[in-house]
């Protein structure tokens, strides 16, 4: 007597397969759970000691004002890469979208391969953390130009 298992129907297929689809779109669309915030366009510049600050990264952490950040304030971390000229343009959700209006404190590194497995911040690191450099930005609408950020050893 040999026991034979049953083969499951082309139709259960295409109906896991949808299923499943369903499921990852339903997952990568979720976002970080909550509205996204209205951004504005902002750019800006990098000097190091009177120089342009060529392939930077910069990293924003809003900073309560007159009322307690949202979650969804805390949970945002605009940034962006600084181009060969200095120049930047900030990015929230997606790329040079901007960030939402608002004060803001600044960090900044700059990583140099030393060797093949490992980087080094060129720049001191006091300007690393965001809460200690000693840098603020204020975000305006409709669009900020921000001041050129100036950085020294």
């Amino acid at each position: 007597m040999s026991l034979q298992l049953a083969q499951p129907s082309r139709f259960a297929f295409l109906a896991r397969l949808v299923f499943v689809g369903v499921l990852f779109v339903m997952v990568s669309c979720s976002g970080e759970g909550g509205p996204r915030l209205a951004v504005v366009p902002v750019k800006g510049k990098v000097l190091y000691n009177g120089k342009p600050l060529a392939h930077a990264q910069i990293y924003m952490r809003r900073v309560a004002e007159t009322t307690p950040l949202t979650e969804a304030e805390k949970k945002l971390h605009p940034r962006a890469t600084t181009q060969s000229d200095g120049t930047f343009q900030v990015s929230s959700y997606a790329l040079n979208d901007g960030a939402p209006p608002g004060r803001y404190v600044v960090g900044l590194t700059k990583q140099v391969a030393e060797r093949a497995d490992d980087t080094v911040n060129v720049i001191p690191g006091r300007y690393a953390d965001p809460t200690r450099s000693g840098l603020t930005v204020i975000v305006k609408a409709p669009a900020t130009e921000l001041p050129v950020i100036e950085i020294k050893d």
